[in-house]
């Protein structure tokens, strides 16, 4: 094995984690070697009073202690302390921008890209803030298709931080089956079996009611952990992005008819 392979092999998430919050705090060199008198940790804090999702910081260092970011991680916290790091310095960046010209040309982004490509993550902006999602072809098709509204809630059920969050996932999955109610009839028409099988799972598995207690009690979810909960709130998910490319599949087969029908009777 090369210097080159051992340089691009497997990340230690835990020393990556370091050198992005070293990079953070301190100045660094831009890609031209033009010596930074300022440190990204700096800027932000100088501008943070007027970014809208500061809630009640007034420092970075609010934010970080806030979001539980220390200088240092462990392993069995490395992904999600990586990943909330990254979030927070996209999002720093985005906010940045408007006010100084080159923020791009921090190294920090350039390590940023690195690490989101080998773990498989990707940037998706919605206005004015970044989620980080896992890389998911059939998603990004579906979402580029469908309402802002629902391409919202798509996004934001994916978000790494709401991974072992049932009530979150609870939450975005109710608003997702109202999105779904005004096209219901389309759907059925689409494939009857998978949308009733969707709205059985939002009605049944305490998604849109109370199926653990009360006069809408199953006795199966009742004893359902939310362990499990979340493993079939991500099964409906699932499905509901197989839905709707489905809906797009048919709409292409029908303009690929169209079209070859047009060949065929020019000939």
């Amino acid at each position: 094995m090369n210097i080159f392979d051992l340089l691009d092999g497997d990340l230690n998430l835990c020393n990556e984690y370091k050198i992005l919050m070293k990079l953070f705090r301190e100045p660094y060199y831009q890609y031209e070697d033009i010596f930074l008198s300022s440190s990204l940790h700096k800027l932000f804090s100088n501008k943070i009073s007027e970014w809208k999702y500061r809630g009640t910081a007034i420092t970075t260092d609010d934010i970080l202690n806030k979001l539980e970011l220390k200088r240092y991680t462990n392993e069995s916290d490395a992904f999600n302390d990586i990943l909330k790091l990254i979030q927070l310095i996209l999002n720093i960046k985005l906010f940045l921008e408007n006010y100084y010209e080159d923020i791009g040309d921090y190294v920090i982004f350039d390590n940023i890209n690195k690490i989101l490509e080998k773990i498989n993550y990707e940037i998706y902006q919605e206005e004015d803030r970044i989620l980080l999602i896992p890389k998911n072809i059939e998603v990004l098709e579906v979402i580029n298709t469908t309402t802002k509204e629902l391409k919202l809630l798509l996004v934001e059920y994916l978000n790494f931080e709401i991974i072992d969050d049932v009530l979150a996932k609870k939450r975005i999955l109710n608003d997702i089956s109202f999105e779904l109610e005004h096209k219901r009839k389309d759907y059925n028409q689409i494939n009857k079996s998978l949308t009733e099988n969707i709205f059985h799972l939002f009605n049944k598995i305490n998604i849109r009611h109370n199926n653990k207690e009360g006069k809408r009690k199953n006795e199966v979810v009742s004893k359902m952990n939310d362990k499990e909960l979340i493993y079939w709130y991500d099964k409906t998910y699932d499905m509901i992005i197989y839905l709707i490319n489905q809906e797009k599949n048919n709409k292409n087969m029908r303009e690929v008819k169209e079209l070859i029908s047009k060949i065929e009777n020019a000939n």
